[in-house]
């Protein structure tokens, strides 16, 4: 006997619920998929392209760029954990603070302490940026991501990830072309233009509704077969999966970032095409992204896995350890797909099984955040242990 009941998954009850109330229709799809190309340019910057700031205008090393991956990575983890707690402090003291309201609050403090080094000109000041920029940005990321599954399920769901995905993914690459002529000639007004990105965006967070909704159940209509991931079970151990890789996909990613301007350098790679090549890896993580969003035959299967994680190892190794270019640039693009694959499959497990929550953004976020924290931890270990030898 064939039914159709719909998947029962965490907060589903409550899903239902909120549907009912109104509060699980889509939220507009455009308004949040713009945030998220112009949020990516900040990431773009903040993640990879300061390192190469700092680097080209005060001369840091690979130590003092590690030092501050590190801090990226423990200010990102903190604001991505406390990211669902702070919403719903602020809510239980004043209606007023919505999830729209609060998005708008980060935007604003993210713009305004990104004008800060170039007004200075100090290095204390990137300090300072990251500082409060990295902790802002783990609050905002879960939010983004809330508002693109609101109201949305199933293949749905899938789509809207994907464009999700080839949104920033796209941005990163552009930022990464966009910012090396001004790494070169100007780089704290890479930062500056970062801030203006920021509070122009503000127009954009003002169409969102005032607080995403819980995704909508996923009901299979009769005779049609349920995917792999419907069973609840099956889909928590595949999130748990994934996220293992999604982890150690970005310890490999913040280790190898503070280390590429070095690298490159003594590869003999000129300044301005260092960022360039840097972008070889995110240009095959979007190209992935591009395919897994039209294709949805990865979702479900083990194998997903196995091919993602062995592309990141391989990458990895060529990037970090190869003695020429032509194969430190095929190890970015393996390390691209690699990356593609984990990060996929992680965030759609993460906001299936979560129901698309900001708490559930919030913990796919704050793995993240430990990635870009033990990254650097384990590349300063190395380097102390090399420099001591």
């Amino acid at each position: 006997m064939t039914t159709h009941a719909p998947e029962r998954l965490s907060g589903a009850r409550r899903a239902a619920h909120n549907l009912r109330r109104g509060r699980g229709a889509p939220s507009p799809l455009w308004p949040a998929l713009a945030l998220t190309f112009a949020n990516s340019l900040g990431s773009a910057v903040a993640a990879t392209g300061v390192y190469f700031v700092a680097e080209r205008r005060y001369g840091w090393t690979e130590r003092d760029n590690l030092l501050l991956a590190l801090l990226y990575g423990v200010t990102y983890f903190l604001g991505a954990a406390g990211s669902g707690g702070v919403l719903r402090l602020a809510e239980r003291r004043s209606g007023l603070l919505t999830p729209r309201r609060l998005f708008m609050l980060i935007s604003v403090l993210m713009g305004l302490v990104a004008f800060l080094p170039a007004a200075l000109e100090e290095p204390w000041t990137l300090w300072v940026f990251m500082g409060v920029y990295s902790p802002l940005s783990g609050v905002m990321w879960p939010l983004v991501e809330a508002y693109l599954a609101s109201g949305r399920a199933g293949a749905r769901l899938r789509s809207a990830m994907g464009q999700f995905n080839i949104a920033w993914a796209s941005a990163i690459v552009g930022g990464l072309w966009m910012i090396a002529p001004l790494i070169e000639h100007a780089p704290l007004m890479t930062l500056s233009a970062l801030g203006v990105i920021h509070l122009a965006g503000l127009a954009l967070i003002a169409l969102l509704p005032a607080r995403p909704g819980a995704h909508a159940e996923l009901t299979l209509p009769p005779g049609t077969a349920a995917p792999d991931d419907a069973d609840p079970r099956r889909a928590r151990r595949l999130l748990t999966a994934f996220r293992i890789l999604l982890f150690f996909a970005f310890i490999l990613m913040s280790a190898l970032s503070p280390r590429l301007p070095d690298r490159l350098r003594s590869l003999g790679v000129g300044a301005d095409w260092r960022t360039p090549l840097v972008s070889v890896w995110a240009i095959t993580r979007l190209a992935l992204f591009i395919l897994l969003e039209r294709w949805h035959g990865w979702h479900g299967r083990w194998r997903t896995a196995i091919w993602s994680g062995g592309a990141l190892a391989i990458g990895f190794l060529l990037a970090a350890f190869a003695p020429s270019i032509a194969f430190t640039t095929i190890g970015l693009a393996l390390f691209g797909i690699g990356f593609g694959g984990a990060y996929t499959a992680a965030l759609y497990y993460a906001m299936f099984v979560g129901n698309a929550e900001v708490d559930a953004g919030g913990k796919h976020e704050a793995i993240i955040g430990l990635g870009y924290t033990l990254g650097p931890l384990i590349a300063l270990a190395l380097h102390a242990l090399l420099g001591a030898s």
